[in-house]
């Protein structure tokens, strides 16, 4: 249906790249798919990958706000550099998945990597000095994670091609409901135990999730010899994919700092601890919606067509909601739009660079989207928190971090808008 869809209506060159032929050729002369079976063990298994790694470093918000009672003196925008080292050295391990998976296979990277974050949560709960939590919590669980994400992220599309968008939102749910959980684990065990012990505990829970995911990951096709350690860098003479991938890069200088400030913020308005101390788990919890309905609909109309307006929502949601919350009720309602629509978008942008550039040399695209996103991942919540003043208890700045998201956003959705034209004029076409 949507492969005749995309031959009546799209320009030819948009045709040569959406065109299922590409991912047909790509796996040519490989068995059928098993579409099911054992394919929904590794799926488990990456869901709980998902859950260990992007689901707790999306909750770094609750981090950030007892380091600032831990360390007064340290500057907000120092603190949060630590948050931000976790998704910038996970896309910088994406050149390693590759080797490393060709030379030990996808149980043994797994293996590694679940090692890398148990010892990172270990050394995590002796640290105590900032710059101890910027080697453990930042570079040291952030390449365990970076291992563990692409590794398992590897592995579903060698059991499903029919199903692969299902099977992608189901497993992206793991990030989502990890974030909703982690929250309340962090609260509960702090408030009991202390800061230390919570992280060894949360170590320790490591190790039975880690050995689960590692049984449900299996690889089915045999890995092909790799020529080069690096990316195929020729996909970058694609104009329209540099447009896509700079467009990701920007986004990100926006993406963290709602999540890393929001529960200061809500402290600050004078939430109800409760609901402050929740508000990043409401607004993870939504991010449910915007993985698994969006994602429908971009099927249907193509995830060009979808992912443009999900980010311009995102663009104008903090100007709207968040710029004049000063109740807990309009900051809940901000935190449930936001999660939504962040979460359709996060969960867009693969699928987007398969249909547009369809699956050859995919791998290489990846590579190079998730590097063009570092600078944005790491510099953008340090930006945002410079604005706010240090040591106070006020909502001075906000103001400006809330603004300088916004721009981002919709500089971004700018972008997206001028590719999508390239392609088609017409409001009716499949992109």
């Amino acid at each position: 249906m949507e492969k005749r869809v995309v031959d009546r209506q799209l320009p030819d060159d948009l045709v040569e790249h959406t065109d299922s032929d590409d991912s047909d050729n790509w796996e040519k002369g490989k068995e059928e798919f098993p579409e099911g079976g054992r394919g929904w063990l590794v799926i488990f298994g990456t869901f709980l990958m998902m859950f260990i790694t992007y689901g707790l470093i999306n909750t770094f918000g609750i981090y950030q706000s007892l380091y600032e009672t831990e360390f007064p003196d340290a500057q907000p925008s120092v603190i949060s550099l630590v948050g931000s080292l976790q998704p910038t050295v996970l896309y910088l391990a994406s050149p390693l998945v590759g080797p490393m998976t060709d030379v030990m296979g996808i149980r043994y990277c797994l293996l590694i990597a679940s090692v890398i974050m148990v010892v990172a949560f270990m050394l995590m709960s002796i640290s105590t000095k900032l710059w101890h939590l910027f080697l453990t919590q930042g570079v040291l669980y952030g390449l365990g994670a970076g291992i563990a994400f692409f590794t398992a992220m590897s592995v579903p599309s060698e059991w499903f091609k029919r199903k692969r968008s299902i099977v992608f939102g189901i497993t992206s749910c793991g990030a989502t409901i990890g974030s909703v959980i982690w929250p309340f684990v962090l609260h509960g065990l702090v408030e009991k135990i202390g800061l230390a012990w919570t992280n060894r505990v949360i170590g320790f829970m490591y190790i039975p999730l880690s050995a689960l995911a590692i049984w449900g990951a299996k690889s089915r096709l045999p890995r092909e010899k790799r020529k080069s350690f690096w990316p195929k860098w020729g996909v970058l003479k694609d104009w329209r994919f540099v447009t896509i991938s700079i467009a990701y890069g920007i986004a990100m200088f926006g993406l963290f700092a709602p999540l890393f400030y929001i529960t200061t913020y809500a402290h600050r308005i004078g939430v109800r601890k409760n609901i402050a101390d929740n508000i990043l788990t409401i607004l993870n919890a939504c991010t449910l919606v915007g993985r698994t309905l969006p994602l429908q609909l971009a099927d249907m109309f193509g995830r060009l067509n979808v992912l443009i307006p999900c980010m311009f929502f995102i663009g104008v949601l903090p100007l709207a909601l968040w710029l004049p919350a000063n109740n807990e009720g309009m900051l809940i309602t901000f935190a449930a739009l936001f999660g939504a629509a962040t979460g359709s978008c996060s969960a867009s942008f693969p699928p987007t660079l398969g249909q547009l550039f369809g699956m050859k040399d995919n791998e290489s695209r990846l590579m190079i989207f998730y590097l063009i996103s570092v600078p944005g991942s790491f510099a953008g919540s340090s930006i945002a928190s410079a604005l706010i003043p240090a040591h106070s208890n006020t909502t001075e700045g906000f103001d400006s971090l809330i603004i300088f998201c916004s721009v981002i956003f919709l500089a971004t959705t700018t972008m997206l808008l001028i590719l999508r034209l390239t392609y088609s004029t017409k409001l009716k076409v499949f992109i």
